[in-house]
């Protein structure tokens, strides 16, 4: 019967030693996806506009432009720079 409690007891603790963890693991897990996730979210829309302005069309008035395509580097780096803001205002990058 004194074995029995203490093999009670020492299964209690492993029990709660595996939840914790495994709760830890999930946690790391998680921040991980979430860096993944506002990842994705901010090279998508330059993804996007690569990939139309990487079009070969003739009949792009872009193309003519003087410093269009550093006009468009700019304006890409400036929106991936505000969508990291804003997540971070958001809250989303915080870490514990």
């Amino acid at each position: 019967s004194s074995n029995e409690r203490l093999s009670s007891r020492v299964d209690k603790h492993l029990n709660e030693l595996r939840e914790r963890i495994m709760a830890h693991r999930e946690d790391n897990i998680n921040q991980k996806m979430a860096l993944l996730t506002i990842l994705s979210a901010v090279f998508m829309p330059l993804t996007l506009l690569t990939g139309i302005w990487g079009m070969n069309f003739e009949s792009m008035p872009e193309l003519e432009m003087k410093g269009a395509y550093q006009k468009a580097l700019l304006g890409m780096l400036i929106l991936a720079l505000c969508m990291v803001y804003s997540f971070q205002r958001a809250g989303f990058t915080a870490h514990p």
